[in-house]
């Protein structure tokens, strides 16, 4: 399960530290980037909801 921004979210995920992610940061916001889940989509705004302790964490 995914608890982390650096832990992958599924076996689909193609970031590790051997193929880290170009876009990482936005995956991790927006994603994931490199395949097609809602479900992962959803585990990692479960993670930006339990975290961010500002209104403002997403804006830019």
């Amino acid at each position: 399960m995914m608890k982390r921004f650096i832990d992958p979210c599924c076996e689909e995920c193609a970031h590790s530290p051997k193929t880290p992610c170009d876009r990482f940061v936005e995956c991790c916001t927006t994603g994931p980037l490199c395949h097609e889940s809602e479900k992962c989509r959803a585990a990692r705004e479960a993670i930006i909801n339990r975290l961010s302790h500002s209104p403002a964490f997403r804006e830019q």
